[in-house]
């Protein structure tokens, strides 16, 4: 199912110059399957058309289902999914596990602007959403890594789509289709650029002081940074990870990490993970 094997194993988590990064702390992680590709627009419009769900794009509220008729954006199918909310990203997860005959993960108990919650059943054998530290050691390369600044390089243009290559198009129509770039050492693709990506975890600015060492799945709760000084300070938090077609060459190192509002969009995507477990159990 597109899915690459991650070997469990200990790395050494964070580094950089921001402080949401540090301190440099040991994790380990356990086994888990994670997409060799970021999904796609094709993945996502399977979703919609099945589910009825309609997507509510940007500040201006411009719905979209996909409809070939509407061409603001021009979607095309091998793109990376991107403008989609955290809780969306989560729902697509259990939708697709549901297809497959797989356990849902997440129990989705509110799903209201402040006080979102969702419950993460950790034994289920179906699709979620990595976590935090699953993320950075896959990208790093995990047993194998040979500890690049990137996800498989030193030099980001052969790894990444990102403000310095994406092209001189409207910032809406800069992604890239997936895989066209060098993958890392585990044969993921665009871990580096193209999209940033959701992941489990609540953001915490301090989180990584504090982080558990064996397979960390982030702080109970988390705000993202106030970015934006007209949405305020306290707002529901959740990690991105990676960087988009829109990022500066020194926010793509493995390490970056950020925060954003969980129902925030822009350039933002995800890929999918699934326990390491025997389904014939």
């Amino acid at each position: 199912d597109g899915l690459v094997l991650v070997e469990g194993g200990s790395f050494m988590m964070g580094g950089g110059e921001l402080i949401f990064s540090q301190p440099i702390h040991e994790v380990t992680v356990s086994d888990f399957y994670l997409s060799a590709y970021e999904v796609t627009v094709a993945e996502i419009r399977a979703f919609t058309e099945d589910s009825g769900i309609l997507f509510d794009w940007d500040d201006r509220s411009i719905t979209i289902r996909f409809d070939p008729e509407y061409s603001r954006l021009n979607l095309e199918d091998n793109w990376p999914m991107f403008n989609i909310t955290w809780l969306e990203a989560v729902k697509y997860c259990n939708w697709l596990s549901e297809q497959r005959g797989l356990q849902p993960v997440y129990m989705i108990l509110d799903e209201s602007r402040d006080e979102m919650k969702v419950e993460w059943n950790r034994q289920a054998n179906g699709y979620r959403l990595p976590t935090e530290a699953e993320w950075e050691y896959a990208a790093r390369g995990s047993r194998w890594s040979k500890d690049t600044l990137f996800a498989g390089s030193d030099i980001i243009d052969e790894v990444a789509w990102y403000e310095g290559n994406s092209g001189d198009k409207p910032w809406e129509l800069q992604p890239h289709d997936v895989g066209k770039k060098m993958p890392n050492e585990l044969g993921l693709y665009d871990m580096t650029g193209n999209v940033a990506e959701w992941v489990w975890d609540f953001f915490s600015i301090d989180y990584y002081s504090k982080s558990q060492k064996n397979d960390p799945v982030g702080p109970d709760v988390g705000y993202a940074p106030d970015y934006y000084e007209s949405l305020g300070n306290e707002r529901l938090g959740r990690v991105v990870r990676g960087c988009g077609w829109r990022s500066i060459e020194k926010r793509c190192r493995t390490s970056y990490r950020s925060g954003f509002y969980w129902n925030d969009r822009y350039s933002i995507g995800f890929r999918i993970a699934r326990n390491a477990v025997n389904d014939a159990e």
